[in-house]
This record gives C-alpha cells, sequence and structure tokens, in this order.
C-alpha cells in the first residue's frame, strides 16, 4: 500500500556543493526549506508525488529572489535585476496577464516595495524573508527599498 513518505535530498548527489548553505523553494505549495547541513528533509510527499524545488545559494548580505508561481522555473520570469546596498530593483516578465506570489530574502526589512509605480503589499513569512503578491500583464517593474 502506498503511503505519504518523508523523503532526504543529500546534496553531494547532486551538483551542489554540500558544505555551503542554500535556500529552497518548492513550487507547487510555496514552502520554503533552509538547506544547513548539505541535505533537506521533505515532508511527507504522497505517493508517486513530486516536489519541484528552487534552490539558491544563501547570501543574507544581499536580495535573493527565491522563487514564485508565476513560472514553474522559478526564476525565468525575472528578466532583469539591479540591486546596492539600499534597494533592489527587477523585471518579471511573462506572456498575458498573472497574479501571483513571488518570495524574496531581503538583507534587511522593507520601507517601500512598488510594482510600476503603484504599493506593493508585502507579508513577512520569517526574518528577512518576504512574500509579495503581484499582478502583472505582460511585465512589471518591481522597486523595493530598505
Amino acid at each position: 500500500m502506498d503511503k505519504p513518505a518523508n523523503k532526504v535530498l543529500y546534496l553531494n548527489q547532486t551538483y551542489l556543493d554540500p558544505g555551503e548553505k542554500y535556500l529552497a523553494r518548492e513550487f507547487w505549495g510555496g514552502q520554503h526549506y533552509w538547506i544547513l547541513q548539505g541535505q533537506i528533509t521533505l515532508p511527507e510527499l504522497p505517493p508517486h508525488g513530486v516536489c519541484l524545488l528552487a534552490i539558491r545559494p544563501l547570501r543574507t548580505h544581499r536580495p535573493i529572489y527565491a522563487g514564485s508561481n508565476l513560472h514553474i522555473s522559478q526564476g525565468l520570469e525575472v528578466s532583469e535585476w539591479k540591486s546596492d546596498e539600499t534597494s533592489l530593483q527587477f523585471r518579471l516578465e511573462r506572456p498575458g496577464q498573472a497574479d501571483g506570489m513571488i518570495d524574496l530574502l531581503l538583507p534587511k526589512p522593507p520601507r517601500m516595495a512598488a510594482c510600476d509605480n503603484d504599493d506593493l503589499r508585502w507579508q513577512t513569512l520569517e526574518e528577512n524573508y518576504y512574500q509579495l503578491s503581484v499582478k502583472i500583464k505582460e511585465s512589471a517593474w518591481i522597486s523595493i527599498h530598505w
């Protein structure tokens, strides 16, 4: 009988350096995970289920695009990315209209966020990890200041 099971992904079985720290975001459910010791345990995967992760090197001193539900790649929708010590600007592009969520790891809490010059709301998921709700038509310019 097939039952849900925890699965472990060992980084030494991939092309990722198991000595590095990573941030992982799951596409279907949007959960995020910290990979700090060379492995990640994925809880309760259904029988024959799939977990699609975007895994990014953890660099806390600069912004990280953790992923989104706008494109299965969790990154192909980002066509431009600029950041400095106090801000981040990036462009999202995809065909048609889309409402979605993007997850970001920022060096400091945001003071202001905008999508094409309209105020953008964010939710704090945990320290320095934020989720923004976006609506785009073909493309959108996102600007965040901290």
